[in-house]
């Protein structure tokens, strides 16, 4: 049955490797050939059904002879909701023997799960299986596709009458960097692979057939042979056992040779998929036992809070300003008798600001550490890694800043059950400025920049556009850049010559203050709008206080704000820090307030009643007064900041509707 459960994350491995591209009459350039490449590949992963054949043939030597494996699949596949239909065959043949065995298959997914009815030894049997967690985080798998098609080196291979032909490498240094992300997609966590796997291994290459009539792929072949003996010896190399137990893996590895070929067909034309009866009364498999986690030690003088942050990385100064508030309220709750009598511990744990590292921060923070909850991340990006983590090992997850409506519901009308957070989300950040940039500056148009490589970013954008033009405004130019890029001027260009009332940049103060700079170097006088991302002094060195002027982003919080536990929290974090606390630091005390509250409770520091007793805690932190609604999702009041000589000032409130 686990080769069964792995079919849908085969079908999306597979999905990877698919390119496409139009008829040409002659060899087409590389950049032609990228361009077409990533096109079909984007046609192709949003379709609504296709039929794909998987034949999988190797040969390697067994007992002094060579032994022949072939695995092939036939499936038909609807993508929304996911139904499918496959059939699979298992064959070996060796020493004049063939042992084979066929497996059928329907896959439907229906009420939040996932339901398998396989025909195997002359009966059908049914098993409720979870979502895949590829399924689950359709977004982040979306994302990693566009990182492996930017990677990929596309050339033209041949022409034939019907048919063009691409070679697509994926180069060796790229391979580990898509290998892990593609495994924490799939929820393989705390694989610890050897540090120079993919040192010196051979690039993956395979090559890809467009039908010209249809421009739709027709197949993939990929000889896999020099590329798994180049990571298999890596392997064996690393592997702790002694040198003649080795021997035969490696006559393997040197007689052995793989091919994979794929077959596309009917994309968005299956024919109606109907599970049979007999399948649907079969009798259902029982469950296997959820995962639990070892329980926390409860007879310690401590509660152990993890905190799973980005110390470095591209958000390590986001990552340290939450720590700074994080412990000044652990300090302040131990100061007053701690819980129950315990003191507040806390565990740090640094994802690097990288969601595999996130997810492995989490796994370590409660097997490990034995925390009874986890404050972080501090992105939403980061935050998706750890949170099936949470999920999986149920204990409570509370983010303080990441925004994205997925971190807590993964689909509409679902929720992660351990997981919280105490921002608002991207959706009222994106309805708090567009209805900003249409009531408070009359703008009529507007142009959104967007960073690409940011689900925070893309989430905003589409928020902002949406609402923006629910209140008659247009979107009249739409672009994008990634993290790290320097130069913003052909963008920037495009957007300055369409002349657009507003300019929304929901991004991260590091290249967000390189945009407003260049932006206003070109002539680009018109209002800027941004959200939380903006929120570090460090922007007003990038942009320049000048460049500053004329610009608006909405937050959490503001240390102008006089009510008494706000000004509280301002009095005591610059005393102990010497400076100004920020939203972070604000979300990162609040995260910690609502914890406590919630042990307090709960009367006990058992995860699940912690968990339990957040759904109905209310605090007045610093960031305002919090409850959570149904969706774990907190009730608070957003500002609008802007800035008055290179400092961060006070615009406007709005409270939730």
């Amino acid at each position: 049955m686990r080769t069964l459960k792995a079919v849908p994350l085969l079908l999306a491995a597979c999905l990877l490797l698919l390119a496409g591209a139009s008829a040409a009459a002659a060899p087409l350039s590389d950049a032609d050939c990228k361009d077409l490449f990533v096109t079909a590949n984007q046609q192709l992963l949003k379709a609504n059904s296709y039929h794909m054949t998987f034949e999988m043939a190797a040969s390697v030597p067994l007992s002094g002879q060579k032994a022949a494996l072939a695995l092939a699949g036939d499936f038909d596949v609807q993508v929304k909701p996911i139904l499918m239909k496959n059939t699979m065959n298992f064959s070996m043949e060796a020493a004049g023997k063939k042992n084979e065995m066929t497996i059928k298959q329907y896959l439907e997914e229906t009420d939040g799960k996932m339901v398998s009815y396989s025909f195997a030894a002359n009966k059908w049997v049914k098993q409720i299986l979870p979502i895949p967690v590829i399924r689950q985080n359709q977004a982040e798998f979306l994302e990693y596709c566009e990182g492996v098609f930017r990677d990929t080196a596309v050339t033209f291979a041949r022409e034939t009458d019907d048919e063009l032909e691409l070679e697509a490498t994926i180069s060796a240094d790229k391979l580990r960097e898509h290998f892990e992300k593609s495994l924490a997609l799939q929820g393989v966590k705390d694989v610890k692979l050897p540090a120079d796997l993919f040192e010196d291994v051979a690039d993956l290459t395979y090559t890809v057939a467009i039908d010209k009539k249809t421009q739709l792929i027709t197949r993939i072949s990929m000889d896999m042979t020099v590329f798994l003996r180049s990571v298999g010896e890596k392997v064996l190399a690393a592997a702790q056992m002694p040198e003649d137990k080795k021997a035969p893996f490696r006559e393997i590895l040197a007689g052995g040779n793989v091919q994979i070929n794929v077959g596309i067909s009917r994309v968005n034309a299956v024919p109606a998929i109907v599970i049979p009866k007999e399948a649907r009364n079969a009798p259902l498999a029982p469950e296997p036992p959820a995962k639990k986690p070892s329980p926390p030690a409860a007879s310690g003088a401590v509660v152990k809070i993890g905190l799973n942050l980005e110390m470095t990385g591209a958000q390590a100064v986001f990552g340290q300003r939450a720590l700074e508030g994080v412990r000044l309220a652990a300090g302040e709750i131990n100061d007053a008798g701690g819980l129950f009598g315990r003191q507040i511990e806390l565990v740090v744990r640094n994802n690097a600001g990288l969601a595999t590292e996130a997810a492995r921060a989490s796994a370590a923070l409660i097997n490990e550490d034995k925390v009874v909850a986890i404050v972080g991340c501090i992105t939403s990006t980061n935050t998706l890694g750890a949170a099936l983590t949470a999920e999986r090992y149920r204990i409570p997850l509370l983010t303080p800043s990441a925004t994205n409506p997925r971190v807590t519901v993964p689909q509409q009308g679902q929720r992660r059950e351990y997981v919280f957070r105490a921002a608002f989300i991207d959706p009222y950040q994106g309805k708090v400025m567009s209805r900003f940039a249409a009531d408070s500056l009359n703008a009529k148009t507007a142009a959104i920049l967007t960073d690409a490589s940011s689900e925070y970013s893309k989430q905003l954008a589409r928020e902002f556009a949406d609402h923006f033009a629910a209140m008659g405004g247009t979107v009249i130019a739409r672009e994008i850049y990634y993290q790290k890029d320097a130069n913003y001027s052909v963008q920037l260009m495009r957007i300055h010559n369409l002349n657009p009332d507003v300019l929304f940049v929901p991004g991260y103060y590091q290249e967000v203050g390189l945009i407003i700079r260049q932006a206003r170097e070109m002539g680009i006088t018109v209002p800027i709008l941004g959200a939380d991302g903006w929120d570090s002094p460090k922007i007003v060195g990038i942009a320049g206080p000048d460049a500053l002027k004329n610009t608006y982003f909405s937050n959490h919080f503001t240390p102008q704000d006089q009510a008494p536990v706000p000004k509280k929290f301002v009095a005591a974090y610059s005393k102990k820090y010497g400076k100004q606390p920020d939203a972070l630091a604000a979300l990162g005390y609040d995260a910690v307030l609502l914890l406590a509250a919630a042990v307090k409770k709960a009367g006990s520091i058992q995860p699940e009643k912690i968990r339990a007793a957040l759904e109905s805690v209310e605090i007045e932190g610093a960031t305002g007064k919090i409850t959570f609604d149904a969706f774990h999702n907190p009730d608070k009041t957003a500002v609008v900041m802007t800035f008055h000589k290179g400092q961060f000032t006070l615009f406007r409130r709005v409270d939730p509707d």
